[in-house]
């Protein structure tokens, strides 16, 4: 049976411990979904999010629900925008080995945002997206301290072809959220692939969206692709 190599796009973004704006909150998180069904009306799947936040004093509150946006693979035509609720907030610890002794003073909430959509079938797949603004200040990268014009993020993942029953593979742990500097860590982010299929790990570049100016941009009528941080 040929067995799909499935790659994951790690959006958990590492940051050095350092003073915070009460504007900053977000860490990094993932975006996932499940094959349910389908009929003649369409395909039905469980998307999930999982966020995470710093939750040290001043930090912003995950929103209590979200909008996510729907693309046509093909057209990049919005097909629709389905409002998800916040099914939890509880703090988490993360996984992994860190010796700078910040890690003690860390604060981490994961929220879950979870529902089931039905999409029409398609010979070309689905973009799901979410975006959303503003993860901790970052000072590994190049910007200003404000971590303008980077602040924002995007959560993205591509639906295949109706006639491939898939689902996307799981991080079955909390990441590692942070490095310090001159510091080693173990990273520990184990996923699995509720269809058995392989699956193939690398560090990739974030990508970033939304602003301070616009928190939540919604849904467009087309869609552009997250563009990764440079």
């Amino acid at each position: 049976m040929f067995r799909r190599v499935r790659h994951i796009a790690v959006l958990f973004l590492f940051f050095l411990i350092s003073s915070q704006v009460s504007a900053t909150h977000l860490v990094g998180g993932y975006i996932s979904y499940q094959y349910i069904s389908e009929n003649s009306s369409g395909v039905k799947y469980l998307i999930t999010i999982n966020s995470y936040r710093d939750c040290k004093p001043n930090s912003l509150n995950f929103p209590t629900d979200i909008d996510v946006c729907v693309y046509g693979k093909n057209d990049l035509r919005l097909v629709g925008t389905y409002n998800f609720p916040r099914l939890s907030a509880v703090k988490v610890q993360p996984v992994g080995r860190t010796d700078c002794p910040e890690a003690t003073q860390v604060c981490l909430e994961r929220a879950i945002f979870q529902r089931e959509i039905v999409l029409p079938k398609s010979s070309f797949g689905y973009y799901v997206k979410w975006e959303i603004c503003c993860r901790n200040e970052q000072v590994n990268l190049r910007n200003g301290s404000d971590g303008q014009p980077f602040i924002g993020q995007t959560y993205q993942t591509i639906i295949p072809p109706s006639n491939l029953r898939n689902s996307s593979p799981v991080f079955s742990d909390v990441p590692v959220p942070f490095i310090c500097v001159n510091d080693t860590v173990e990273l520990s982010n184990y996923a699995v692939d509720p269809d058995g299929d392989k699956l193939v790990y690398k560090l990739a570049t974030p990508w970033y969206g939304a602003s301070l100016s616009n928190n939540y941009p919604g849904c467009s009528n087309f869609y552009s692709p997250p563009q990764a941080i440079r």
